[in-house]
């Protein structure tokens, strides 16, 4: 339950939140720091420890969010422009997500990939629900159908067919090194966001992926130190000691 209120609930409001703020380049980029919270989060459950390559990789992602959200035009009531506190939403969203991943990756070794992701989506689907309702009795659905067929492939594929997908390589390959392929997402957005959307790209944000992409980089070619390995490695206790010889 907890999985699916983080993954397919917050995540899912976080996500199309701050999509609908700011633009589908920026959002990707935000996405793109995924694999580094992740590291963090595995550090902080103890699942992994982070050396200092990969402190400095995790600094340089945060700090090429912060240049490409910071380099919005215009700001609102908040003092932030609407771009900015699309993005901040969206790294919100990525969090809940790492979590999901998380618990992914010790879920998935009891049940399969296909067993998590449906014991995920329904109680995840059903905590949306009250988020939905206003937004439902709100919405224009005078849509065409070519709008209905893309909510029928994000529902169907992008989220359903994707999370299974998504939980068998975690249980695969780990939740670490699964996350290393969103790399991939910003990439393929830019290209298709200039292409269909014509989203411009000034300098700053080639400047504020490049230190994204770089940080992440260091942080998924650093090899985290086990758990197990830096207790072993840590100095035992006189008492400790003096047991082994009495044995």
């Amino acid at each position: 339950i907890l999985a699916g209120f983080l993954g397919n609930t917050v995540y899912q409001v976080m996500f199309i939140k701050g999509i609908a703020m700011s633009t589908a380049s920026n959002t990707s980029f935000v996405l793109a720091t995924t694999p580094a919270t992740t590291a963090v989060m595995s550090h902080l459950f103890g699942k992994q420890r982070m050396t200092r390559r990969m402190w400095t990789g995790v600094i340089m992602a945060v700090a090429g969010v912060l240049v490409i959200t910071l380099s919005g035009q215009g700001q609102g009531a908040s003092g932030l422009s609407p771009a900015t506190a699309g993005d901040l939403i969206t790294f919100m969203g990525t969090i809940a997500w790492c979590l999901h991943t998380i618990i992914a990756s010790d879920m998935v070794k009891r049940m399969s990939p296909l067993a998590f992701t449906t014991w995920t989506m329904v109680p995840g689907a059903l905590l949306l629900i009250p988020f939905s309702l206003r937004e439902l009795g709100a919405g224009n659905w005078e849509i065409s159908a070519l709008n209905w067929f893309e909510l029928v492939f994000s529902g169907s594929v992008a989220i359903v067919f994707s999370y299974i997908l998504w939980n068998k390589g975690v249980k695969e390959s780990g939740p670490a090194k699964t996350a290393v392929y969103q790399n991939l997402t910003p990439v393929w957005t830019g290209v298709f966001a200039w292409l269909l959307l014509r989203e411009p790209w000034p300098p700053v944000k080639f400047l504020g992926a490049l230190v994204i992409l770089t940080g992440v980089s260091l942080v998924r070619l650093s090899k985290p130190e086990p758990v197990e390995a830096a207790r072993d490695s840590a100095p035992r206790s006189v008492s400790a000691r003096h047991s082994d010889s009495a044995r």
